[in-house]
C-alpha cells in the first residue's frame, strides 16, 4: 500500500487498545491486519526496547520483535511469519535486520501512514487532507497506513507510558516487559492470546474490573518469590475468590448464631480449680466416689 493509496482512500480512527480488547475474539490475523499491526507496533519516537539480552536503539517506525512473538500475536506459525516479511520485504514495504534475540524490522515510508504531529496541524489546511469518503466524513485524522491510532500514539502495545492497556498494566505489575511479555532468556513469554482470553473471562465476573485485576496480580506477585509466572491463569485463584467475595450477600449481624463461651478463667479461677482438683483426687483415691461424671470434677465446669 502505497502513501498516495494512503491520501487517495481515506481514513478511519481506531482506538489503540483495540488489539488487547477482550470483547473481540483472538482469532488468527489476516494479511492485511498483521501490517497494520506491524505499522501500529512501530515506534512513534525514537526509545530503547529490550529484547531477552539485546538493547536496540528504535528510530521512528521501527520495532523489535523475534518471529516467535510474531508468530504468538498473530496466531501464525513461525514459516509462515518468515514468508510474509520477505513478502514485505520484496515489495519495499518494509526492511528487517536479524538479531540473535529479535529481528529489527523498520516499516518504509512511515511517515506517509504516521504523519508527525507538527505535520498534522498542517495538513488540516492541505486541499489532499480535506477528501472525504462517500459518507461525508471528513477523513483528515492523522492515518496509519489508513488507519490512525487514537491519541497520535505509534504502537499497539508499547504505548506512552501515561495510556498503558490492561495487558501492559498486567505485564508490569508481572515484573516482564510489557510490551514483549518475555520473562527470560528462554523466549517464554505471558500476555499471550491465551492469557487475554484468560483476563477477558475475569472482566465477565461479578465486581472484576481494571482496579480488582490489577490489585490481585500485585499482591499475588509480591508474595511470589521464584519470578513471573509462567502464565497469567495462575491468578485465576486470586481473582475468583475476590469475585465469589463481590458476589456473596452482605452479613445481617442480627442473623449471626450467639456463640456462648464458658467463663473467662482469671487467676482467682487457677487456684480455685487447682484447690478442687486435688480434693477431686483425694476423693477418687479413698474410694469415695467413683471413676466417671461427678459433679464434683472440675474438669466438668
Amino acid at each position: 500500500m502505497s502513501g498516495d493509496a494512503v491520501r487517495t482512500g481515506g481514513t478511519v480512527s481506531i482506538a489503540r487498545a483495540l488489539w488487547d480488547d477482550p470483547e473481540f475474539p483472538n482469532e488468527k490475523f489476516s494479511e492485511r491486519e498483521a501490517w497494520i499491526w506491524l505499522i501500529a507496533e512501530a515506534s512513534w519516537k525514537p526509545r530503547e526496547r529490550r529484547v531477552q539480552r539485546t538493547v536496540f536503539q528504535l528510530e521512528r517506525g521501527q520495532l523489535a520483535a523475534s518471529v516467535r512473538f510474531l508468530a504468538e500475536a498473530w496466531g501464525w506459525s513461525k514459516s509462515r511469519v518468515f514468508r510474509f516479511l520477505e513478502r514485505l520485504e520484496k515489495r519495499d514495504m518494509i526492511t528487517t535486520q536479524s538479531g540473535t534475540d529479535a529481528t529489527l524490522i523498520t516499516v518504509c515510508n512511515y511517515d506517509k501512514f504516521q504523519p508527525a504531529q507538527k505535520q498534522r496541524g498542517t495538513q488540516a489546511g492541505h486541499s489532499e487532507g480535506q477528501q472525504r469518503d462517500t459518507s461525508g466524513t471528513n477523513e483528515n485524522k492523522g492515518e496509519i497506513k489508513g488507519i490512525r491510532v487514537k491519541g497520535g500514539g505509534g504502537s499497539a502495545c508499547a504505548r506512552e507510558a501515561d495510556h498503558p492497556t490492561l495487558r501492559e498494566s498486567i505485564l508490569g505489575a508481572c515484573g516482564v516487559d510489557p510490551v514483549s511479555g518475555l520473562t527470560g532468556p528462554g523466549g517464554r513469554c505471558i500476555g499471550t492470546r491465551a492469557d487475554m482470553e484468560e483476563v477477558g473471562r475475569w472482566l465477565r465476573l461479578p465486581g472484576i474490573g481494571e482496579p480488582e485485576i490489577l490489585g490481585v496480580v500485585g499482591e499475588m506477585m509480591a508474595g511470589k518469590r521464584d519470578g513471573p509466572p509462567s502464565t497469567l491463569r495462575y491468578f485465576r485463584p486470586g481473582i475468583e475468590r475476590l469475585a465469589a467475595a463481590k458476589a456473596a450477600p452482605p452479613i445481617d449481624p442480627s442473623t449471626l448464631p450467639v456463640v456462648r463461651r464458658g467463663k473467662a478463667h482469671g487467676p482467682s479461677d487457677r487456684v480455685q480449680f487447682d484447690i478442687a482438683h486435688r480434693e477431686f483426687t483425694r476423693r477418687l483415691a479413698a474410694g469415695e466416689i467413683q471413676r466417671g461424671p461427678d459433679p464434683s470434677d472440675p474438669f466438668a465446669w
